[in-house]
């Protein structure tokens, strides 16, 4: 009987092994591809990327964010769900994560990304695909239509398509999704989209991609459209805050009297844990869109260092302006340190 315990204790064993690897092999099939933080309006930290799989059909992939703050202390931890609910072999998926505490947000100065939980699934028949789409600009609203067809014969129920927008560096800097109309889409048949997205300076979108999933069909393939991505790949080293128009004494003003200087003031952190140059550059557009000034200092930060640079413009005529901020590393490496604009609207009477 002993014999026969300690046989079955290591075929158990065994098994357990076994699936131990099959399993360990599942997770690591799940690959994060590139990731995008930033703080917006609202005072959300939101958090955007993508992620391919490179195994076996899987699905309700799960993400998890790490945040921290300047000094790299954990602030808190959230998940979610990629936005692709069965992901296929070879397939790629968006996902965003938003840290809403008005509290904690703009103390985030770093995040980790890591895959989490998910589970084996069969595979869906691919039969949704774009039948044809456009793309509007208008100001800073960024617009997809399009039109989505169900090749199966089976209902496409719950139909949706998703949008991601990239910035000139090839991360994904937006997202967004909506049911198409239909939602329910019949056999052979086909159903609209139209998708809004706003973002602070649209024209640094180099492309985008176009999703679609339903209940019971997956996508043919995703759409990309991208713009040859020329520069180097580089993290954002850079936090860019707090855009803000000061009068001769130094004090806050929406409001500036012509001939008199206006100070253009912004907060800006160094992420990383050396020593980095940066280009302040400061853009002047009137209520016609037109730029009036164009102008820049080159400064330094030390490692976590957190600084003011200022810039100083004497309107000469009255009317509505809006300040543009923008973190450059110099004038021979025109290369982003923040991907961030800064924006401030003010008055010259």
């Amino acid at each position: 009987m002993l014999y026969k315990a300690a046989l079955l204790s290591i075929i158990i064993l065994l098994v357990a092994i076994s699936s131990y690897d099959a399993y360990a092999q599942t997770q690591t099939s799940v690959k994060l591809l590139k990731t995008f933080g930033y703080l917006d309006s609202n005072q959300h930290f939101v958090v955007f990327g993508e992620v391919v799989n490179e195994g076996a059909s899987v699905q309700f992939v799960e993400v998890i964010v790490q945040f921290f703050d300047q000094e790299l202390k954990p602030l808190t931890s959230l998940s979610g769900s990629i936005a692709i609910e069965r992901l296929h072999t070879g397939q790629i998926s968006p996902f965003a994560i938003m840290l809403a505490d008005t509290k904690l947000a703009p103390l985030v100065k770093s995040f980790t990304v890591s895959i989490g939980n998910f589970s084996p699934a069969e595979e869906k028949p691919r039969k949704l695909d774009i039948l044809f789409h456009e793309v509007e600009r208008s100001g800073e609203i960024l617009t997809i239509h399009g039109r989505v067809a169900n090749d199966g014969s089976a209902l496409s129920g719950n139909t949706k398509a998703m949008v991601v927008l990239y910035n000139a560096l090839g991360e994904p800097v937006r997202y967004a999704f909506k049911f198409t109309d239909p939602r329910n889409v019949l056999p052979f048949s086909s159903g609209t989209f139209s998708i809004n997205i706003n973002i602070e300076n649209a024209g640094t979108i180099a492309g985008y991609a176009i999703y679609t999933e339903s209940s019971v069909y997956a996508e043919v393939q995703r759409l990309l459209k991208m713009q040859p991505v020329t520069l180097e790949r580089l993290e954002e080293t850079v936090n860019l805050t707090e855009l803000n128009a000061l009068n001769q004494n130094n004090q806050l003003t929406n409001s500036v009297v012509i001939g008199e200087p206006v100070l253009l003031t912004v907060s800006i952190t160094n992420n990383i844990l050396e020593r980095q140059q940066f280009m302040y550059i400061l853009q002047i557009k009137d209520q016609n869109g037109f730029v009036v000034s164009l102008s820049w200092i080159i400064d330094s930060l030390d490692a976590r260092e957190t600084n003011t640079a200022t810039i100083a413009w004497v309107p000469l005529d009255t009317g509505t302006y809006e300040a543009e901020a923008f973190i450059w590393k110099n004038l021979e490496e025109a290369i982003p340190l923040s991907f961030r604009t800064l924006n401030r609207t003010f008055m010259v009477t």
